[in-house]
């Protein structure tokens, strides 16, 4: 009998070890959760955007790389920026931009709540074909609400 109450204290010792193992685990590996999916081709046609709408459940980094064959700017929004963004068809403030670029990436540290990826082309002429090479927040995972 004895044996039994040991064998049954080693399996209890070996299961508490375990699921705390999984949960170091879980803490200490950043998690990445893709905001766009990577090598997404999009034709931004002229003075209009494409953007996806995240949320982050802590802070962390959005990193990104992009590609576009006549200039693209990335704007990373707040709510209301994003509101004043749609009112008024410009973009006049924003928590970061990477500037119009042909090629370009960024790295950006972000806190939780709810952001705006945008992807403007402010030529009123010429359409943009883009590629988005990666749009990447690491550390917590987050839902991914809407692309348009």
């Amino acid at each position: 009998m004895g044996r039994s109450k040991n064998r049954k204290k080693s399996f209890a010792i070996i299961g508490v070890v375990s699921i705390a193992l999984f949960v170091a685990a879980i803490v200490a590996f950043p998690i990445t959760s893709s905001v766009v999916p990577n090598g997404t081709v999009k034709t931004v046609y002229a003075g209009q955007y494409y953007g996806s709408e995240f949320r982050t459940n802590g802070s962390g980094t959005l990193k990104g790389s992009v590609n576009a064959n006549n200039g693209i700017t990335f704007y990373l929004m707040t709510p209301s920026e994003y509101s004043s963004f749609v009112s008024s068809g410009t973009p006049n403030s924003y928590a970061f931009t990477s500037g119009d670029v042909n090629s370009g990436s960024f790295n950006f540290n972000i806190d939780s709540g709810t952001w705006y990826a945008v992807y403007y082309n402010s030529n009123l002429i010429s359409s943009s074909t883009i590629t988005i090479n990666s749009l990447t927040f690491t550390t917590t995972p987050i839902s991914v609400i809407s692309q348009y």
